[in-house]
């Protein structure tokens, strides 16, 4: 007798087992969970992109890396967003001043597909059709010391009146996680 007694106290020690087995595969999902990082982040990432981006200008201009500053710290900053999950997307226009009355205006195009960019300077229009991660240029001519200009691109449109001795910005920023996205212009 007392060996089926022990011969019972192994089958329910391994009934015991299987069971808590059973609950533990049964408690995990099927599929593994969606894990996202609360996108509050987003107004603060803006935010320092906002700071950051007119002074990667200015040091590319006071040292030898101009415009291309700009490009790579776009770039480190594209990098830096995937880390944590968001999509950045952006279009920059600098303006800088060539001789006594010409104006250089730089675009660059980020924003993950081709773009139509129309510029008006004081009275003179020109369009550039920028693909994705393209920089092209326009010089334009007669541009009085303090100008309007006017830029479109899908459905922005942004006015501005800036001066033509100094280094003028434009950016238009798009961070997005998810279906969570915050869009900003600078203008510097």
């Amino acid at each position: 007798m007392k060996k089926n007694h022990g011969k019972m106290k192994a089958q329910f020690f391994l009934l015991g087992t299987f069971l808590l087995c059973l609950l533990f595969f049964l408690g995990l999902p099927l599929s593994s969970p969606k894990l996202s990082v609360a996108s509050r982040d987003l107004s603060y990432l803006s935010e320092n992109i906002q700071k950051e981006l007119p002074r990667a200008l200015n040091f590319g201009l006071n040292s030898t890396g101009g415009i291309n500053t700009l490009e790579n710290f776009t770039a480190f900053v594209k990098a830096a967003m995937l880390e944590h999950s968001v999509n950045y997307t952006s279009l920059w226009i600098v303006t800088e001043n060539r001789t006594d009355s010409n104006l250089n205006v730089t675009a660059a195009n980020h924003l993950g597909s081709a773009v139509t960019l129309s510029i008006r300077v004081s009275g003179s229009n020109t369009t550039l059709e920028l693909e994705n991660n393209e920089i092209n240029s326009s010089v334009f001519t007669m541009v009085p010391d303090e100008f309007e200009m006017n830029i479109s691109f899908g459905s922005v449109t942004k006015n501005m009146v800036l001066q033509r001795n100094k280094v003028n910005l434009y950016a238009f920023i798009k961070l997005q996680r998810d279906e969570n996205f915050l869009q900003e212009e600078i203008v510097a």
